[in-house]
């Protein structure tokens, strides 16, 4: 009797851990999340609010018309990872699209990203700082060649996870030319995102 009574405590006590360690897992999968590496060097990563609370990284979806395909939307912002200073860090946001036939992102599949832009906003570092180099802004735009790959790791209709590159975003703003930096022409230069990843919720 003894052991059928320490065999069921036993049981109850496992499925209780079970239970709690996927509760546990629900909750950290349901935290959105970004972080990239711009041209292999600087790291960027989920930005935070003023309390330190991690700002969501959303997804949405355009529903299509007869002649249209669904398209689905990104957003994040982000902070550079470990700055220097607090009061010197820079803060921006990261956008781009997916256009597809399906009607829901698969699980295991790469998407082309349609469309991509990042925007550093005017305060702290300009992103891919470099001192010895002038921006046109701060901004990347996608540029003629801009080729942009993402993986959905998993997508339950909720919660999209995935990886994602982005080559040959460039400074140029299609909006002005150039300018001058220090008395010489400011150039256009190509930017690479490699090792994306990103936990995103819907809008």
């Amino acid at each position: 009797m003894k052991k059928i009574v320490l065999i069921a405590l036993l049981s109850v006590l496992f499925t209780n851990c079970q239970s709690d360690d996927s509760e546990q897992e629900n909750a950290d999968n349901s935290k959105s999340s970004i972080s990239f590496t711009l041209n292999d060097k600087t790291q960027y990563v989920t930005a935070t609010d003023v309390s330190g609370s991690a700002i969501d990284v959303t997804w949405s979806k355009s529903e299509p018309t007869a002649n249209t395909e669904n398209e689905y939307s990104i957003y994040g912002s982000f902070i550079i990872k470990n700055p220097a200073s607090n009061d010197n860090r820079d803060s921006g946001d990261m956008y781009f699209q997916i256009v597809t036939s399906d009607a829901k992102l698969t699980a295991g599949k790469t998407y082309d990203i349609s469309f991509s832009y990042l925007n550093s906003g005017v305060n702290g570092i300009p992103l891919a700082y470099d001192p010895a180099v002038c921006y046109t802004s701060t901004d990347l735009f996608q540029g003629s060649y801009t080729a942009g790959k993402i993986k959905i790791t998993s997508f339950d209709g909720t919660t999209l996870k995935a990886e994602f590159s982005i080559e040959n975003l460039t400074n140029k703003n299609p909006y002005s030319d150039f300018g001058y930096c220090n008395g010489i022409k400011i150039v256009e230069k190509s930017f690479t995102i490699t090792r994306g990843s990103l936990i995103a919720m819907p809008e």
